[in-house]
């Protein structure tokens, strides 16, 4: 019976511990999403485009490059989203 207790003991813990890893993921995306989003901001307002112009440049930028749109959201780190927009 205490080794049964032990192993639901053991077995809570490490699904306790895949949460924190999960939880610390999700924060850092969103931490990369906010950037992302406060870079489009201050390109948008630069350029004075609304964000329907603002999506269409970054997508013929990113074709240009032969690129899609999805590498920019999954690529976007702290200096290469903003060399990449900065092209606009």
């Amino acid at each position: 019976m205490l080794a049964t207790a032990i192993e639901i003991a053991v077995a809570r813990l490490e699904g306790w511990r895949e949460l924190e890893r999960e939880a610390k993921s999700l924060q850092e995306t969103l931490s990369a999403r906010q950037m992302v989003d406060q870079a489009k901001r201050v390109l948008m307002e630069r350029y004075g485009l609304t964000e329907e112009a603002f999506t269409r440049s970054t997508a013929k930028a990113g074709r240009a490059e032969g690129r899609c749109g999805r590498w920019l959201r999954k690529s976007c780190g702290r200096n290469s989203c903003l060399t990449f927009l900065g092209g606009l």
